[in-house]
């Protein structure tokens, strides 16, 4: 009886095992990363050709380009049947006579800027923190990483946006009452 191999040598490709073929491999095999990559990807291609998508400069005013042309003023789109006569703008006209869909496209760019800046820099600082932590995990064992983990969980739990949404609620209410008190002559 022949002995059985269970691999073979020669179909084995070693370029498949490195760092990025395995990563791609696990992110092609998540739906929701699909199509997060597909998201990206047309809104990199947007701003990457904002200036031929968009019809018109986002800082123009249309006032004495078009006749006819209103503040606020709805979408017209000729193919759902809006008038030949008027102009066609997608996403209609601003309160300042500007087409909102230009606007949108080179909004874009400033999105994607504003995203990847804000990346960047929890990047920097997650690196800078988790370095000087491990580092010091291991000289003082331990107690400046419980330090530096207790404040991160606190940062985590307290939602912060509400409770400055709150606290300039309250300041405001206050102020305003005050105000108001003052003016009818009641202390």
């Amino acid at each position: 009886m022949a002995p059985v191999t269970l691999s073979t040598d020669k179909h084995k490709d070693y370029r498949s095992n490195s760092l990025w073929r395995l990563t791609l491999r696990r992110i092609s095999r998540q739906r929701s990363a699909r199509v997060g990559m597909v998201i990206l990807g047309f809104l990199i291609f947007v701003a990457v050709f904002a200036n031929v998508i968009a019809p018109y400069d986002p800082e123009q005013v249309l006032i004495g380009l078009e006749d006819g042309v209103k503040k606020r003023s709805d979408p017209c789109i000729h193919l759902l049947g809006c008038p030949k006569d008027q102009v066609q703008h997608i996403m209609g006209i601003d309160g300042n006579v500007r087409d909102q869909f230009s606007r949108v496209v080179f909004g874009s760019r400033i999105s994607l800027m504003i995203g990847f800046t804000t990346i960047s820099f929890a990047i920097i600082i997650g690196t800078i923190l988790g370095g000087t932590g491990g580092y010091l995990y291991w000289k003082y064992v331990g107690c400046v990483t419980g330090t530096c983990t207790l404040k991160s969980n606190w940062y985590l739990m307290v939602p912060w946006g509400m409770l400055l949404g709150y606290l300039l609620g309250s300041l405001v209410k206050d102020t305003l009452v005050r105000m108001k008190n003052r003016k009818t002559g009641i202390e």
